[in-house]
């Protein structure tokens, strides 16, 4: 995520479209939600280049490179796009482990951590093409009145990732959730189960 300070020094401007010289010279540029960018970089109208998977400090980099007077214009589902092409091309396979690194984002909105780390996520299987997700969960009780809104957050992240065409979440009961032996350490010790 961009920090306050670092959006100011680079200038970002937010759904304009800049003329400069009257050509149309600009870098596009979107967070993918996991604190990476993509970017494309226009000179005089024409597509130069497009990254995927740029750090801010990248991102800054890069800027500096071409112009740091070359407005960076936000464009909204630009990381997703490239993403999808990049994986329609063969360059890129989502794994299991990619989506369990983005269901990292949601957190359980009572206990205001993150559902990987609590152990709540039971497991991510991907058919064979990669195009179609299954994410295996719990809840932290029968009762949670946020399951809903867990198990359609876990859906949209899912649906999110590049090249997935459909995502099902299960809840399952099967083993129950137990934080002392399914929560990582790092939570154990936040939820004082030592």
């Amino acid at each position: 995520m961009i920090k306050t300070g670092e959006k100011k020094s680079l200038n970002l401007i937010e759904g304009k479209l800049i003329k400069m010289n009257n050509t149309e010279t600009r870098i596009e540029y979107d967070d993918d939600g996991c604190g990476k960018f993509a970017l494309r970089y226009y000179l005089s109208g024409n597509l130069i280049t497009s990254f995927t998977n740029f750090s801010f400090s990248q991102m800054a980099s890069y800027h500096q490179q071409v112009g740091s007077k070359i407005p960076l214009v936000k464009v909204d589902g630009l990381a997703k796009r490239l993403a999808d092409k990049k994986w329609e091309s063969g360059l890129m396979l989502i794994t299991a482990d990619m989506v369990m690194e983005a269901l990292k984002s949601v957190q359980d909105p009572e206990l205001r951590l993150g559902i990987v780390d609590l152990g709540l996520i039971y497991g991510v299987n991907l058919d064979n093409d990669g195009k179609n997700v299954e994410v295996c969960m719990s809840l932290t009780s029968p009762g949670c009145p946020y399951g809903p809104q867990l198990v359609n957050e876990v859906r949209a992240v899912a649906l999110g990732l590049p090249g997935i065409d459909t995502a099902e979440v299960r809840v399952v009961w099967d083993p129950p959730w137990d934080p002392r032996k399914m929560a990582s350490d790092e939570i154990k010790d936040k939820l004082g189960l030592w």
